[in-house]
């Protein structure tokens, strides 16, 4: 199991923590003028909710604990980090790569990210940092190569007890920025000493949220310009540090941040591996009024586990990590109630006052394999209690692909479901995972092992890859960064079911990417955030009018929701019999871009049929849609930013028994005109699938139709009502199983709606003229 970090060019460090940190105004005079009150009991109340009050009030201060920061450098003569540089300052020591100097001012003072997150760790005056009474070193280096792999070997001579990598490095300078693990000996062997010497080391995943954006006119120095970037899947893995997103402590009554880059990592491991608070006010810097971004989750979270650590003295790196692991608090989607995906929150949101008070602690701590390559886990659980500790032990198989329950094919089983540990001994319980793959869908699919006693329950999270390659990013080369010239979708997992003893429909989605951040468009790196700004789920009758809208929110999470149609519209009064269709849009906000986007798969649409008796019937075909930007004039690059409109749709209009069709006005031959048969539409599809841009190949032996568009696949065959629509077999017309392709006068004839809103189409009919309009995008 393997934990990572972004590595980073010296060069270019100082850009990148910029951009890992959320900056604001400061409102007051001057760096150190009095703060008022207000300021301070927001302080306060954030101190309270994230438990660093109790811990205070436990004696834990940071009191002769060491803390280390590789960033920019730090101000010592800020009143709150103590005004003086040395032995018996607050800011001990460190060393200036730059100048090979101890003297580690930063180059400007009023932006020195370092001296923000030193103060979030140790101030000691307007405000009070987390560890307020332990002392910081400072390793800065802004155009010193390995600045990382220096400041880690001044740390470890420092017998520094947190360490905190803002900034990170390249190996030597060999090695390319953000993307390879470290292979060089020399790093390896003082990874391992810090470990053995006790050094507990944090890192921020970045403000990336679900997908980031390179392009010619958003760039930066290391990226390719012009693709879509995982937001955290660049990164690669060290077995001894904790990556830790930010949750925002204010926002919403408290929530996930919006920016804290989701997961996996480059080899679909869990990352973020914690959640630190952000979000709160900073009271001692002129540029700087608050704590936010994942550059200050990791040093909050760090100055805990510096508590934690002064707690228990003798607990190794690895226990004072598996202490904050084990007891983090698991969050819940506020909507659903669904756990949080692990490749969102990790274990769960940090809680020093249960890592300090915990009976045991549970190694591994967190537990990543894939489909194909389970193995038994052996998990160790300590007893650090003079008391002996009783466990019972279960595994809840929670996510898959961001969905609750939708593990089918993946089977655990333990040793044992309860475990008896004697006082400060250790035992043992045995882990096996099993997957049949003809059941297990691709993708991620997660679980938690709890470990429940009368003073404590614990848990270890667990992710299990089926095929990594269904990461949205590419992994060709597993020495690169993490990429795509595609955004991934943003709806998954879209249907419509009859609810069980009811006659509801339930109409299912899976949010799988946020909304852009309108608010990033100016950096950068604009960024889609984690959250979707707003989704509806619409029924429309044949007509196109909505009877009802039967989901409308916003700011929701990434992750599983439900919509429950009764067949009635919004008046509470049940819809004439007929075909109703479903309509799932997610609505972004922000759409002023100044290059064209393609949001893929950003609208849903299914169909429910209505019986006379009001029986319910839905479809198990739905199409997806994407929605197409495309700024004006955008072929001068010195154009400013305008708002866009949607990219034109294509428009082809067959009429049944009328051999002659149009694609955008301009006709056409069929083969054969239209039939109605069955109640549905044939024709011969070949013709209209070509001017769409498709392709069609007959497999005369078979009696099979191969249809292939944009990505999509249809096959069908001859006399048969079923099909397979990208390798998935289907029903071709669930409400109508008569309808099948067939072979009349000698042409081949296709059910035309099941085929073109499998393509990705929508269609239209009018029942007056016998009409049938199929729209799609011209991109």
């Amino acid at each position: 199991m393997r934990k990572g970090f972004k590595q980073l060019s010296s060069a270019i460090s100082l850009l990148l923590v910029l951009l890992l940190l959320i900056p604001l105004t400061n409102s007051y005079a001057s760096a150190n003028s009095n703060v008022n009150t207000q300021t301070l009991d927001r302080i306060k109340q954030a101190y309270d909710i994230a438990g660093v009050t109790t811990l205070w009030n436990m004696g834990l201060t940071g009191s002769g604990m060491k803390i280390g920061i590789i960033d920019d450098g730090i101000d010592y003569k800020v009143p709150d980090l103590g005004g003086c540089l040395g032995s018996g300052c607050k800011v001990a020591g460190g060393w200036n790569f730059d100048e090979n100097s101890p003297d580690i001012m930063p180059r400007n003072r009023d932006y020195s990210h370092g001296t923000l997150l030193s103060g979030q760790m140790v101030a000691n005056g307007s405000m009070k940092g987390v560890a307020y009474e332990a002392t910081i070193y400072g390793y800065s280096g802004q155009s010193f190569p390995d600045v990382g792999f220096k400041g880690l070997e001044r740390a470890i001579e420092d017998k520094i007890d947190y360490l905190n990598f803002s900034s990170g490095f390249t190996v030597g300078g060999r090695e390319p920025n953000y993307t390879r693990e470290f292979t060089d000996p020399y790093f390896k062997s003082l990874y391992e000493k810090a470990e053995k010497q006790g050094m507990v080391i944090f890192v921020s995943p970045g403000n990336f949220g679900s997908a980031l954006l390179e392009d010619a006119r958003h760039y930066f120095l290391h990226f390719r310009g012009g693709t879509f970037f995982s937001p955290v899947g660049e990164r690669v893995a060290e077995p001894t540090t904790l990556s830790i997103g930010a949750y925002d402590v204010f926002a919403n009554g408290g929530e996930v941040a919006e920016y804290s880059s989701i997961g996996p990592s480059l080899n679909g491991e869990i990352q973020p591996d914690l959640l630190g608070y952000v979000g709160y006010p900073a009271t001692f810097m002129r540029y700087y009024n608050m704590f936010g971004g994942t550059s200050c989750s990791a040093p909050f979270a760090g100055a805990v586990a510096t508590l934690v650590k002064q707690a228990h003295k003798d607990w190794t790196a690895e226990q004072v990590r598996a202490s904050l692991m084990n007891t983090a608090s698991v969050l819940y989607n506020k909507v659903t109630g669904e756990p949080i995906s692990v490749m969102i929150q990790g274990s769960g949101l940090i809680d020093g006052v249960a890592a300090v008070k915990t009976p045991a602690l549970i190694t591994p701590y967190e537990i990543d394999m894939t489909a194909t390559g389970l193995h038994p886990v052996v998990l160790t659980v300590k007893n650090v209690t003079d008391a002996t500790q009783t466990f019972t032990v279960t595994v809840q198989p929670t996510l898959g692909n961001f969905e609750y329950g939708q593990n089918d094919g993946l089977t655990f089983s333990l040793t044992s479901s309860r475990i008896v540990v004697s006082p400060r001994l250790s035992a043992t319980l045995g882990l096996t995972a099993k997957a049949d793959l003809s059941k297990l869908t691709k993708g991620s699919h997660e679980a938690l092992i709890w470990f429940y006693s009368d003073t404590a329950t614990l848990h270890v999270p667990m992710l299990i890859w089926n095929d990594l390659n269904t990461i949205w990013w590419e992994r060709s080369n597993p020495f690169d960064a993490g990429y795509n010239s595609k955004l991934p979708p943003k709806l998954i997992n879209v249907r419509a079911t009859k609810l069980p003893n009811s006659s509801d429909v339930a109409i299912d989605f899976t949010l799988n990417r946020g909304s852009i951040s309108g608010s990033s468009w100016g950096s950068p790196e604009p960024y889609w955030s984690n959250y979707a700004d707003e989704i509806r789920v619409d029924i429309v009758n044949q007509s196109g009018a909505t009877v009802a809208t039967v989901f409308d929110q916003g700011h929701l999470l990434i992750g599983h929701y439900r919509a429950v149609w009764n067949g009635k519209d919004s008046n509470g009064q049940p819809v004439p019999a007929g075909e109703y269709k479903y309509v799932i849009t997610v609505t972004d906000y922000f759409t002023s871009f100044d290059i064209p986007i393609i949001d893929t798969d950003t609208q849903y649409t299914g169909y429910i049929t209505v019986g006379n008796n009001a029986t319910l019937t839905p479809s198990l075909t739905v199409t997806g849609s994407s929605f197409a930007y495309i700024p004006a004039n955008y072929a001068d690059q010195n154009t400013p930013t305008v708002p866009i409109t949607p990219a034109p749709l294509s428009i082809i209009e067959l009429q049944i028994g009328n051999p002659v069709f149009k694609l955008n006005n301009q006709a056409m031959l069929l083969d054969s005109p239209p039939v109605i048969k069955n109640d549905r539409t044939l024709l011969p599809i070949r013709a209209v699938v070509e001017a769409m841009g498709g392709q069609v190949n007959w497999n005369a032996e078979e009696k099979r139709v191969d249809i292939e568009y944009r990505g999509k696949t249809v096959t069908l065959w001859i006399g048969k009502n079923t099909a397979k629509v990208n390798g998935k077999e289907v029903m071709i017309d669930p409400s109508n199983p008569n309808v099948v392709p067939e072979i009349i006068n000698g042409r081949t004839m296709l059910p035309l709606r099941f085929v073109a809103e499998s393509l990705g189409c929508q269609v239209e009919w009018d029942d007056k003229t016998k009409t049938i309009t199929i729209l799609f995008p011209s991109y």
